[in-house]
């Protein structure tokens, strides 16, 4: 079982979705060229455009992990044991006020501790079946938008991306790209790190 989380709602689109590819064209031009290189940068920004997309797509249906669904089910188990324990406490000055308030088809305090306990008892036998594929997901959008801009940052210098954050360097060329597309949370640094690992 898979449960898909609600999309998170977008503060602001990124620049790659609402300017289009002009954005990446800025990028990749702004790169110095080695020479005599041909170049046809709007096809390469037409690419980054479409990895943007799909990576805004995967990130706004991206489903919950089974560590999450896990974390999520502790939370109200202790929630749902903290209520069952209070409902237990309840001495009989909260039994008539919870009873003169609520209408005669509402449950009594005693069958809320009864339906309670039946959830309690049943949230201790869920166990939820990892359907995720195992591995690190190196395929994921943001990771093939770090290898293209690898391809791209070669073919553009002629130099070999590596870690160095110096400026017009590949962390940089990746961080632009990164925040064109969307990606403004993940790590430059991190995915140069994993793009050049593999």
């Amino acid at each position: 079982m898979t449960i898909a989380r609600a999309p998170p709602k977008f503060r602001q689109l990124p620049d790659g979705l609402i300017n289009g590819s002009k954005v990446f064209e800025e990028i990749l031009a702004a790169l110095p060229q080695r020479d005599l290189a041909v170049i046809d940068i709007s096809s390469r920004a037409e690419r980054y455009m479409n990895l943007s997309s799909e990576y805004m797509r995967e990130f706004h249906s991206r489903k919950y992990r089974k560590i999450e669904i896990d974390s999520a089910l502790k939370d109200i188990r202790k929630k749902a044991y903290e209520l069952l324990d209070s409902l237990r406490r309840s001495g009989a000055a909260i039994v008539g006020a919870y009873n003169a308030g609520t209408l005669r088809e509402d449950p009594t305090l005693g069958e809320t501790e009864h339906m309670t306990e039946a959830f309690v008892l049943a949230l201790d036998r869920v166990s939820v079946p990892d359907d995720n594929k195992r591995g690190p997901k190196s395929n994921d959008g943001v990771h093939k938008i770090a290898r293209q801009a690898a391809k791209d940052f070669e073919d553009i210098t002629g130099k070999k991306p590596n870690r160095s954050a110096n400026r017009g360097g590949f962390v940089d060329f990746l961080y632009k790209l990164l925040r064109a597309s969307g990606a403004k949370d993940k790590s430059p640094a991190n995915l140069a790190r994993d793009v050049l690992a593999e």
